[in-house]
């Protein structure tokens, strides 16, 4: 099968977008046939230039189940960062990377608390571009208030949580999943890899709709 279309160049290959399976949604990834790996000189672990009505990033994987076919596998959020829909054609090609010096990031939501080095932990490798949608999923606190001589378990928080009118505050954990946006990146105009070398910005002030 041939891979490319008259006005593809050389370096990239137009692909219908199709859903990746669940175990890879929300890590950035992407997925196509061995020999769409092969037209671009790609290995697992690279990132690939993602262009629809926009332009994203993802880490590519090459996989044997779609062998033959002309098709890309992505999750929801790539494909809002690419600005395409599930059935749309996309180009695909071997980003140019450019490590990143400076990027601000804001939330979606100004109930979203952040821990700045957890954040930069969780981002560390990621490939991004001023405007793209990123998804954090991480254990977050929630507190209520309980009275200890009906919950006893509460008793063994009440040595480290402070007390409200002699009630204790009780706390558990659960997985939490915030959306941020990328608002700036140093350089600029370009895919840039977030490495231990780069400053990450949180603008809380400035809520931007996810």
């Amino acid at each position: 099968m041939m891979f490319m279309k008259k006005h593809d160049k050389p370096e990239e290959i137009s692909l219908l977008v199709t859903e990746i399976n669940k175990a890879s949604v929300g890590r950035g990834l992407c997925s196509a046939g061995i020999l769409v790996a092969r037209r671009l000189n790609l290995k697992a672990g690279e990132i690939v230039e993602i262009s629809g009505n926009k332009t994203t990033a993802g880490i590519f994987f090459p996989n044997s189940e779609d062998e033959g076919k002309q098709i890309i596998r992505m999750d929801s959020l790539v494909r809002l960062n690419a600005g395409t829909e599930l059935g749309e054609i996309v180009k695909m090609k071997k980003a140019r990377l450019k490590p990143a010096r400076h990027v601000v990031i804001g939330p979606t939501s100004s109930k979203a608390q952040f821990q700045p080095r957890k954040i930069r932990d969780l981002l560390m490798n990621r490939p991004v571009i001023k405007g793209d949608n990123l998804v954090i999923i991480d254990m977050v606190h929630t507190e209520s208030l309980a009275d200890t001589k009906s919950d006893p378990d509460t008793m063994v928080l009440a040595n480290w949580l402070p007390t409200i009118n002699g009630i204790k505050r009780k706390r558990s954990f659960t997985l939490g999943e915030f959306r941020l946006v990328v608002l700036e990146t140093t350089p600029e105009e370009c895919i840039v890899q977030i490495t231990p070398a780069t400053k990450i910005e949180i603008n809380e002030t400035k809520i931007v709709p996810g």
